[in-house]
């Protein structure tokens, strides 16, 4: 099943990339997320070596002693590999986020292309109605002005052509602001957007690694896990190796220094943070995951009863011909002025019924593709 056939020569995918290659949005959250890489990188190298220099002279007689000594200080062996995996699964995570905000924002366009589909097919009937009322109440006006209309069939139609100027005037402004947004945000809008682009009904798939807020989640729980491990491990002691020359009493002296730090009061504290933030990244993922299957599947549900309304709908007013049968119906005397207007008014209200159901189903066929690439 697929929404209704695009234009040939709408290229509507185009659109996407233009918005996503100028990077309206994204560009902020990249950079970002490749400074915080770059911070965890950068932490996971050696401390700058340490001077020290010492000078004692005597308050009586006799010589000055000194020494100077050049420290290298360092972490728990392991926990350098602990922090390069943390990194290498911090990035692995971003790309994965990197990818759903794209595949976001790729929706926020098609939806937006949706809604100038939508605005163009609405102005298009009211225009189509609009050309008929004008011409009605030309004839109307001239048979008034031959005594052979009265003044309220006269009156009824000049306010329903004031009523449908006002409405394809409303029309035409959400219109130039809807066009307006997206050409902002770097796409260009072809005058062939009439139709709406294809799209497939696509039935929800049991894989979890076709849901990107899987993929995020999965990454996430093996950072946070990494993160819990350097935690535990950062606790453990750290060292220092130097070389330390000493004179004293007219001797040199030549010689290694061996510290060891002992870890902070705050080590638990810290460690059991970091196990905290690594359970509550694992519940907030599985609960985004759960959402995301059902919200597929309400999607597909939704899209599936539209579609059949749509073909109920689609025999009656898929088409703006019902409005040849009333003008030829009103030439040939067979409806009123008042029986014309009602007979526009319902049929209005019927082809509007008809374009709201057509463009809520691609709107939800394009939320259920989300997450299929960013073209529709």
């Amino acid at each position: 099943m697929t929404a209704c056939l695009s234009a040939g020569a709408a290229d509507y995918d185009a659109a996407v990339r233009q918005v996503l290659d100028r990077g309206y949005g994204l560009h902020a959250d990249s950079l970002r997320m490749q400074a915080d890489i770059a911070g965890l990188r950068a932490g996971n190298t050696l401390e700058g070596p340490e001077a020290e220099f010492e000078y004692l002279w005597p308050s009586r007689d006799g010589e000055a002693r000194w020494s100077a000594s050049v420290s290298q200080s360092f972490d728990w062996p392991g926990l350098y590999g602990a922090r390069r995996r943390q990194a290498e699964f911090e990035a692995a995570s971003a790309s994965m986020v990197m990818q759903s905000i794209t595949l976001d924002k790729a929706l926020t366009v098609k939806q937006s292309i949706i809604d100038i589909v939508n605005a163009r097919r609405r102005l298009a009937l009211y225009e189509s109605i609009g050309r008929n009322l004008d011409s009605i109440d030309a004839m109307v006006a001239r048979a008034y002005e031959l005594e052979d209309a009265n003044i309220l069939d006269r009156r009824k139609m000049q306010i329903a052509v004031l009523d449908s100027r006002r409405e394809i005037a409303s029309l035409r402004a959400d219109l130039i602001a809807l066009t307006a947004s997206l050409e902002g945000q770097g796409a260009q809008v072809g005058d062939d957007w009439t139709t709406y682009p294809m799209q497939t009904m696509t039935e929800p798939s049991d894989d979890p690694l076709d849901y990107p807020e899987y993929r995020v989640m999965a990454t996430s729980q093996l950072a946070a896990a990494e993160g819990a491990r350097v935690a535990r491990r950062e606790g453990l002691p750290r060292f220092a190796l130097g070389y330390v020359h000493a004179y004293e009493d007219g001797t040199h002296f030549n010689g290694l220094s061996v510290s060891i730090g002992l870890p902070s009061w705050s080590t638990a504290s810290r460690r059991r943070a970091a196990e905290l933030e690594a359970a509550a990244v694992t519940a907030d993922g599985t609960a985004r995951f759960m959402t995301a299957i059902a919200e597929r599947r309400a999607l597909y549900e939704s899209a599936r009863l539209l579609s059949a309304d749509l073909s109920a709908y689609r025999q009656l007013t898929g088409d703006d011909s019902y409005l040849s049968l009333l003008m030829r119906a009103y030439l040939g005397g067979e409806l009123t002025v008042i029986d014309y207007l009602n007979e526009i008014n319902i049929f209005t209200q019927a082809r509007l019924s008809y374009l709201d159901l057509e463009y809520r189903y691609n709107l939800t066929l394009a939320r259920l593709n989300r997450s299929r690439g960013i073209g529709f």
